[in-house]
């Protein structure tokens, strides 16, 4: 009687009070968007205190009316198990809430000047952190449980090895993330640098972190097979091995490898680039150790790989030269056509920054009917077309407005 009187007046007591504690965290600005969140886990907490009342009331009543042992394990057994999840599914809630408070806080360290910011800048890593989370809890639950109900058992043992490996594997992720984040600002270099510096350090920075997190992950495998009883001495070996046999078989990968670091440490191209490489015009979007990724004009990307690269063409050293062709026909007056077109030159420099020096004009070719003018203007690299485009348009222009006759061909012949 005193349990049957006792359990419901106690549920009574612990759910005005989660109402009341709940109603408070919902008025608390730091929960501001939450309130969902904060639902489940009132709900949770409500569901396991029903749980743990009502189990815990069958075995206080089962130890009052009964002395059969194996009646009182299996409400022991059922009470472990019902409760411990149950509370594990609670937990769970609670965390998700700290982990979003946490990650929220971090937010505001991104922008201070101390070693903290860089922990403020690991936000992408929260849906992960929650998920870690919830591995913890229900292994660390379902060992807990093992351990009561059969301990120094290889389940019992087997979670403590499982939490272990996911810690190991966990703060890997939390290191790669701090270290492309450190690499990232270290290789960053000052506001109003030059674009060299920028494409050089836009092309080294994926390099780094590529190299980097490839180092971290090896060795938190290695030391989750440690936790795991896997003797890796033996592994390394045979790795060695098969890197012998893999290095002979394999030669042009190591090509590639080797080309890759010239490639880098050399300068010859870099992120952002527009290179013509074999048959290939595109810009540089990655180089990497072993390949290299242009994208043409057709928004196709080639991978080429660096082993495989005898020749490239770069369109972004210095300067390049926008070169327009276009014919007049043998009955207009050369000079007077030179005076004309030139007498655009100077207005065009002084609008166009992409214009970096004089404007040359040449005769090229006489034909048959008419005779080749070249327009040449050293242009910054990566403007070449557009330039080409200006000239084009403002030679004809000109030309249309004289009343200067070209011959019959196609008008322009080149752009290039």
């Amino acid at each position: 009687m005193a349990v049957a009187v006792g359990a419901p007046l106690l549920n009574k007591l612990i759910r005005g009070f989660l109402n009341a504690t709940h109603e408070l965290l919902k008025g608390s600005k730091a929960f501001a968007g939450r309130e969902d969140a904060l639902e489940i886990l009132y709900k949770r907490l409500h569901a396991t205190v029903r749980v743990a009342l009502t189990v815990g009331a069958l075995v206080a009543v089962a130890h009052i009316a009964t002395a059969v042992e194996k009646v009182h394990y299996t409400l022991a057994l059922l009470a472990y198990v019902t409760i411990g999840f149950s509370l594990a599914r609670t937990i769970v809630a609670g965390v998700h809430i700290i982990v979003d408070l946490c990650f929220d806080i971090s937010g505001t360290l991104a922008t201070k000047k101390t070693p903290l910011r860089y922990l403020g800048r690991l936000k992408g890593l929260a849906s992960l952190t929650r998920r870690v989370t919830d591995y913890f809890v229900y292994v660390g639950t379902a060992t807990l449980i093992s351990h009561q109900i059969a301990p120094d058992t290889l389940l019992a043992d087997l979670g403590q090895v499982v939490i272990r490996v996911l810690a190991i594997l966990y703060v890997a992720r939390v290191i790669v993330e701090l270290v492309e984040v450190v690499l990232r600002e270290a290789l960053a270099g000052k506001e109003g640098s030059d674009a060299r510096a920028k494409q050089q350090r836009d092309t080294l920075v994926p390099v780094a972190t590529s190299l980097a997190r490839y180092a971290i992950y090896l060795c938190s495998i290695t030391m989750a097979l440690g936790e795991l009883g896997v003797d890796t001495t033996p592994l390394f070996a045979a790795a060695g091995l098969m890197g012998i046999a893999v290095g002979l078989g394999a030669q042009s990968i190591v090509s590639d490898l080797v080309s890759g670091f010239f490639v880098l440490f050399e300068g010859i191209y870099y992120v952002g680039h527009r290179v013509k490489i074999g048959d290939d015009v595109g810009v540089v979007e990655e180089i990497g150790v072993r390949v290299t990724r242009i994208r043409d004009e057709y928004g196709v990307v080639h991978a080429i790989p660096n082993g495989e690269i005898r020749r490239v063409s770069s369109y972004s050293q210095g300067y390049v030269n926008a070169i327009v062709d276009f014919t007049i026909s043998y009955a207009e007056d050369l000079r007077h056509v030179r005076e004309v077109v030139s007498s655009c030159f100077e207005s065009l420099i002084s609008a166009n920054e992409a214009l970096l020096g004089p404007i040359e004009l040449d005769a090229e070719e006489v034909r048959e009917f008419s005779i080749v003018l070249r327009v040449t203007a050293r242009v910054a690299p990566g403007t070449d077309k557009e330039m080409c485009d200006v000239l084009t348009l403002e030679i004809a222009s000109i030309l249309a407005a004289e009343g200067i006759k070209t011959s019959s061909a196609a008008w322009p012949l080149t752009q290039g």
